[in-house]
């Protein structure tokens, strides 16, 4: 199992948008009940040896799953914000769809 952080850290300074990985894939797309090994699940084992901030099993794949989710939403808006905000996208397609149906 290889853990690493896709260029976390950058000419001594922490890049807070990098995603960790295991075994090469997104730390967010890992599924725990793949992981051959669950060592948290054997009697005795202390949580928080493997998951931080008071997460579990299951609001570690909550939180994975909201990360993943916002992640979307902000590169769906990133593409729409590429030639000016929201609103100027918004106002084109109308004024698109206006032309269109009144073929002015």
């Amino acid at each position: 199992m290889t853990v690493s952080s896709t260029s976390a850290v950058k000419a001594g300074t922490v890049d807070l948008h990098a995603v960790g990985e295991l075994n090469g894939k997104p730390i967010f797309d890992v599924d725990t009940d793949s992981l051959e090994d669950r060592p948290w699940r054997k009697p005795g084992a202390d949580l928080t040896d493997y998951f931080n901030y008071g997460f579990d099993e299951i609001t570690w794949r909550m939180y994975c799953a909201r990360q993943k989710q916002m992640r979307e939403e902000m590169n769906a808006k990133k593409r729409i914000n590429v030639s000016g905000s929201l609103v100027d996208a918004q106002l084109c397609f109308i004024c698109m769809l206006t032309i269109l149906l009144l073929g002015v």
